[in-house]
């Protein structure tokens, strides 16, 4: 369809409510046609990231390719108890290649490996199994496998176009550096013994990260030389020789303050030892060349195809702004294509998470708030909180930055369980007692059902498609899928299954989990609007059920249900006929997706109850078919005003997808602009107020500098929310900008706000 243009004379002014006493409306309204239908997005960006489905998975406890390598060897030796939850159990690199075939026949199409560098084998009663000790950051740990073998399994996932993102280390190294006894490895904190420079000069790290390196003592405006007296504590690292590159063997490229004791402490959290690990000093230009250069080398010459950064959370805060383009540089300068990076941020308020992004310029990090809601709902819950948390997808949103890369709520990885916090079967089961195996199952198929059908890269972590629960996080939730040695985990309750005694994980084909994971793989596959498509929320309005009963002597009486775990109410009492009803109707969450190609909506209703739920929602897509595809067969009709009306069974999420395109309109919405220096989440907001929000549409942020100044984009959304922070680095470079939105819908029509004028 021939794009048209809505006429200027259409535009109008923006709300002087939502325009803080900073700012001033301009008088006209500085965007023209042309520079509107240039500059607005016809679609959202999406990363790459965005179309991904991921399977984690930690090569020890996998599959046993070579039984020769268990022990390692070399540097790396040592470790093998395949009895103990604590040790290396003999997965390696080549068992995980030989089952390759099983992860991509699931759906997934990249398998995020945790770290495989070369390790200290053993550290105090345990090993390095997990890969989180890194020696020597350039080569394989040979308990994994070698450098041929590593190679080989990214050439076997790369032929199935399948991605490896592997888990890397920027914080820390093994723990080889150690204080004199009469220091011992209590943190010490700046206030009391700051950094000094070789000269005796007091240092503070935060303002000299990132700059050049001085070349003489006593320079200003550049990182400073360091000596040992330094530092708090005085290094020592008799084995700094086994680390490699050499810039790890320096003892002044880390932070010496001894363990953290407090991790609510934002400086101890940055500039102490994690547990112990010998804690990096990455605000120095050696350190951030050298890290940049050593993970560089590994897309390289190996092909991987991007990073799950582990602690991102306790690196300095310009690190990721200092680090992240000098990779880019590398890998492109090599031919290489842009990496995707995720951070580990093991944070649940998803404001302070979304700061790594906007502000520390992560592209996307692990979605922990997410991942709380989802298994809150899973668990049994309400929707209110899951609702909640999409809410405040736009502070995630920053654009597209300089190398193309999209940073959105389409880029987060969302996950459930992890190697840390515990797997989805066990939090859930905790939170849910008294569950029998097969409902516990049905639990961890919504939770998962939810994941692969709403914004996000979705991560499953190995072993849950077959049921595996544990019994807590870290090293209870690391199971071996191949024939375990280690007694309890034989007897371990699974959801959807009986323990596995001494068989294979591996070998299971049929597995109610394991099912519906494929399923929802193939459903991605041929449905790209669940992974791709806008989503927008809906509100469930749910039919409460009712029931007959004999027990019910007056009206008001409750009782608990046995066949719905919620409190129910007697709302019709007679001597023929009593008639209960259910008090909670929140156990209904619903989004849409929008397919970027044809329009085309999808409905998506996740229902958390025990017992059938009836809810209807208001869809972009008035008097249209909307089929089963997923959860259900069933065939349903909007009416002229949207509503949907849909049965969802208990514990199931059902997808429908809509026989045409969301509805057209004549003429694209009038749209108007403000800005909130103190927005719902104390940071500088600027929001679009339209005239129909019934029929999406995309909104392009743009602003200038001043009039004269080319306009550029802030950012884009289709969430239905049309909300967007701007960015503190902006408005410190230019404490007062002109701010516009233009409006795209699906039809090809556009308009434009009047011109903001912010000042921050």
């Amino acid at each position: 369809m021939k794009k048209q243009v809505l006429a200027a004379s259409a535009i109008v002014v923006a709300f002087s409510m939502f325009v803080s006493p900073q700012s001033s409306l301009a008088a006209e309204s500085g965007l023209t046609i042309e520079e509107a239908v240039a500059l607005g997005y016809d679609s959202m960006p999406r990363a790459d990231l965005a179309n991904e489905s991921i399977y984690f998975v930690m090569p020890d406890r996998y599959a046993n390719g070579d039984v020769n390598n268990d022990n390692g060897a070399g540097e790396s030796t040592g470790g093998l108890n395949k009895a103990s939850i604590s040790y290396f159990h003999g997965g390696d690199l080549i068992g995980l290649k030989d089952n390759i075939a099983r992860i991509d026949n699931m759906g997934f199409t990249a398998i995020w490996i945790s770290p495989v560098m070369l390790q200290r084998a053993v550290q105090g009663s345990s090993a390095a199994y997990h890969g989180y000790w890194g020696l020597d950051f350039t080569t394989v740990d040979p308990h994994f496998g070698s450098e041929a073998d590593f190679l080989a399994l990214v050439e076997a996932a790369h032929a199935r176009d399948m991605k490896i993102y592997l888990d890397i280390v920027v914080n820390h190294t093994a723990d080889v550096i150690s204080f004199p006894s009469s220091q011992g490895y209590g943190h010490v904190s700046l206030s009391s013994k700051p950094y000094k420079d070789s000269a005796g000069n007091v240092v503070d790290l935060a303002e000299v990260a990132g700059l050049p390196m001085c070349t003489a003592s006593g320079q200003t405006g550049c990182f400073p030389l360091m000596n040992l007296d330094s530092f708090p504590k005085t290094p020592e690292a008799n084995d700094s020789d086994r680390k490699w590159p050499a810039f790890l063997q320096d003892v002044t490229n880390y932070h010496n303050r001894g363990d953290v004791g407090d991790w609510n402490s934002d400086n101890q959290s940055i500039y102490g030892d994690f547990f112990g690990l010998d804690d990096l000093m990455t605000e120095k230009p050696a350190v951030v060349e050298g890290l940049a250069d050593v993970w560089a080398d590994w897309i390289i010459n190996y092909g991987v195809d991007g990073f799950r950064i582990d602690t991102a959370k306790h690196v300095d805060k310009k690190f990721f702004s200092n680090w992240i383009p000098l990779v880019y540089d590398k890998v492109e300068q090599a031919g290489k294509g842009i990496p995707a990076m995720f951070g580990e941020v093991a944070v649940g308020d998803p404001a302070a998470l979304a700061s790594y992004i906007r502000d520390r310029r992560l592209p996307s990090v692990l979605d922990f708030p997410m991942s709380d809601s989802v298994l809150s709902f899973a668990g049994g819950g309400g929707a209110t909180d899951f609702e909640n948390m999409l809410k405040w997808d736009y502070l995630y949103n920053d654009g597209v930055n300089d190398s193309g890369v999209v940073s959105d709520r389409y880029s987060l990885v969302t996950f459930m369980g992890n190697h840390d916090q515990g797997r989805a079967a066990g939090i859930i089961a905790n939170q849910s007692y008294g569950l029998s195996n097969a409902a516990l199952a049905q639990r961890v198929n919504l939770g998962y059902a939810m994941l692969m059908t709403m914004r996000g890269a979705p991560t499953l972590y190995y072993g849950d498609e077959v049921g595996i629960s544990g019994s807590g996080g870290d090293k209870a939730a690391r199971q071996d899928m191949f024939p375990t040695q280690v007694s309890q985990w034989k007897t371990e309750a699974r959801a959807g299954s009986q323990p596995i005694g001494n068989a294979s994980a591996l070998t299971i084909t049929s597995h109610p989990i394991l099912n519906t994971i494929t399923k929802l793989g193939a459903l991605r596959a041929a449905h790209p609007a669940l992974t791709t498509g806008a989503m927008i929320v809906r509100k469930a309005v749910v039919t409460m059920p009712v029931e007959h009963g004999k027990k019910c002597t007056k009206e008001a009486q409750s009782k608990f249900s046995s066949k719905d775990r919620w409190e129910i109410t007697c709302i019709k009492f007679s001597k023929k006929r009593q008639v209960w009803q259910v008090d909670n109707p929140r156990q209904v969450a619903a989004w849409s997706r929008i397919a970027q190609s044809d329009k085309r909506e999808y409905v998506v209703l996740a229902n958390s109850s025990d017992g059938k739920r009836v809810a209807t929602i208001t869809t972009s897509s008035p008097s249209t078919k909307f089929r089963g595809i997923f959860g259900s067969t069933t065939i349903r009709s909007s009416d002229k005003a949207g509503k949907l009306l849909v049965s969802i069974p208990a514990r199931t999420v059902v997808v429908l997808r809509a026989d045409g395109a969301v509805k057209s309109q004549l003429a694209a919405p009038t749209v108007t602009v403000g800005f909130n220096a103190n927005g719902l989440s104390d940071e500088p907001e600027i929001v679009a107020q339209l005239s129909d929000r019934s029929v999406p549409v995309v909104v392009t942020f743009v602003y200038r500098e001043d009039a004269a100044a080319q306009w550029k984009p802030l950012g884009v959304t289709d969430d239905g929310v049309y909300r967007m922070i701007v960015p503190s680095r902006i408005l410190t470079a230019d404490p007062s900008i002109q701010v516009a939105a233009i409006v795209k819908t699906a039809s090809g029509l556009t308009s434009f706000s009047p011109t903001v004028s912010v000042t921050g």
